[in-house]
């Protein structure tokens, strides 16, 4: 896959979902049996000599199986199309999902953005300044929302926001938060019908978060971490803005929420934990790039390309066996 594309398996049941270059694929996830494969053919159907371009995001679960979104070039433009496969490894439906002109594949994350799972729909980021919204049980298009208005977000934008490393599309119960190359502002839509309902002016914005309950908004700006209020039915405001220990630069920075209600921030080869008023509890450091961070629970996985971590919190006690058998998968993470 190109080294800017970062997909991520899923759980379903016992069942472990992922996508690769060619196809999506289900395997046991007790024993490693292959289950299903669904290729790229199936939901685009034969490649054409003019094709070069053929990418697949990530699965995204729903009720009864996964929805995926597929890519192909045609010429001079680029095609995204959405696929329902249910629990048996059969395709449902495929939709069109529209195309971009001129676009670079490489500017458009070498494969598309994971779709977002919705109540009786799937929202998908273009990362080109759409938000699009797919009924779950036939993929009928219920609404499209631009963020930015047609032809602002190019090349140079997709390579600066470094797409890979963070995320542009997240749900918080009837809230979706978005954001887009080309522009500062993280918009705040409702899941429905796709209404704005709120802006957040950040500035130079690059990783960014929510928090589990959709009240509060955190965001790495160079090399700072500037957290926003965005209570549902209030107007986002500014609440703190703190400057990033050493030897964090904010650059590659992910962030993910803490059970304790603050926050975790990997950057480079170290991870900042910090409380919701944004002071620094601890920094230790990592044995990966922590380009990505996954809340896990009891845990956390840090990853960079086909690397990763799995750090757990060092339990308080147990046996001598079932420490070193966390000893040997994984490092602690600080308190």
């Amino acid at each position: 896959l190109p080294p800017r594309t970062s997909l991520q398996p899923v759980r379903r049941g016992n069942t472990i979902i992922a996508s690769n270059s060619s196809a999506v694929e289900a395997i046991d996830g007790t024993t490693g049996t292959f289950i299903w494969q669904v290729t790229l053919e199936q939901i685009l159907g034969p490649e054409q000599a003019a094709e070069s371009i053929r990418a697949v995001s990530s699965p995204c679960v729903v009720p009864g199986g996964v929805v995926v979104v597929a890519l192909r070039n045609r010429e001079d433009r680029l095609e995204a199309y959405g696929a329902r496969i249910d629990d048996g490894g059969t395709i449902s439906w495929v939709r069109h999902l529209g195309e971009a002109r001129g676009a670079s594949w490489l500017g458009l994350r070498g494969s598309p953005a994971t779709p977002v799972e919705g109540r009786g729909r799937v929202l998908w980021s273009t990362d080109r300044g759409s938000v699009i919204s797919l009924r779950t049980s036939d993929g009928a298009v219920e609404w499209v929302q631009d963020l930015n208005g047609p032809g602002r977000a190019g090349l140079r934008d997709h390579l600066m926001k470094d797409l890979a490393s963070g995320t542009s599309l997240r749900r918080r119960g009837s809230r979706l938060f978005a954001s887009s190359p080309g522009s500062s502002r993280i918009h705040i839509l409702d899941e429905s019908t796709g209404t704005p309902l709120g802006v957040i002016a950040a500035s130079s914005p690059g990783s960014w978060n929510v928090s589990t309950d959709g009240d509060r908004l955190l965001v790495i700006e160079e090399a700072e971490v500037v957290q926003w209020s965005c209570v549902a039915g209030s107007v986002p405001r500014f609440q703190w803005r703190r400057e990033l220990p050493a030897p964090l630069d904010g650059r590659g920075a992910d962030l993910s929420p803490a059970r304790s209600g603050g926050r975790w921030i990997g950057c480079g080869d170290a991870l900042l934990s910090i409380t919701e008023h944004g002071d620094p509890i601890t920094i230790q450091g990592l044995d990966v790039a922590a380009h990505s961070l996954t809340p896990l629970d009891g845990g956390l996985l840090a990853s960079s390309g086909s690397r990763i971590s799995l750090m757990t919190e060092a339990p308080d006690d147990g046996d001598e066996e079932t420490r070193r058998m966390l000893d040997a998968l994984s490092g602690y993470l600080d308190r």
